[in-house]
């Protein structure tokens, strides 16, 4: 995902934190939130995810993802 953002104009710098890289990417909040929170989850908290979960987890990515791509690159 970061390399096909960085690819439209949305790459992620060293000393941004997953909450700011996604928040001006234009994709709703809801899908946002949802990889942030499993992103940091598993990451700083050492945590396992459950199905569900990872199944939302994806659906956000390819729900931002296909924003993206109706919206443009930068």
């Amino acid at each position: 995902m970061e390399h096909s953002l960085a690819r439209k104009g949305y790459g992620r710098l060293a000393f941004q934190t997953a909450d700011e890289w996604l928040a001006p990417l234009p994709a709703p909040d809801s899908a946002k939130d949802t990889i942030a929170r499993t992103y940091q989850k598993v990451r700083y908290g050492g945590e396992q995810v459950s199905k569900d979960e990872r199944e939302r987890f994806k659906q956000a990515i390819r729900h931002v993802m296909t924003e993206v791509k109706q919206k443009g690159e930068r």
